[in-house]
């Protein structure tokens, strides 16, 4: 999902960071055969998060570019764990969920 729009600027650059820290932690997580095969769906159906939310993020993080007259998604693995580090240092996950309290 995605919050009702237009968003504040607060209200953006805190959705924009929550998206950043998913797609990173999950291109990390991805082999390289499965990052190859990335698309804006795939990606927003694995992150509950609308395709134009992720191509916005994708956009931030400077893994969209042009190829051939149609978007491309460029993950480079450096680059995400470069970015990801910030996050995880901070324990930014344990901001959002607290897997102790969750229950079938």
């Amino acid at each position: 999902g995605s919050p009702e729009k237009p968003l504040s600027d607060l209200g953006k650059l805190s959705y924009r960071s929550y998206w950043s820290f998913v797609l990173l932690d999950y291109f990390d997580a991805l082999s390289d055969a499965e990052l190859g095969e990335l698309t804006l769906d795939k990606l927003a159906y694995a992150l509950g998060v609308k395709p134009e939310d992720v191509l916005s993020t994708l956009q931030h993080l400077k893994m969209i570019y042009q190829l051939k007259g149609q978007l491309a998604i460029k993950v480079n693995r450096d680059e995400v764990r470069a970015q990801l580090e910030p996050y995880r240092q901070r324990r930014f996950s344990a901001a959002f969920c607290k897997p102790e309290l969750l229950s079938l």
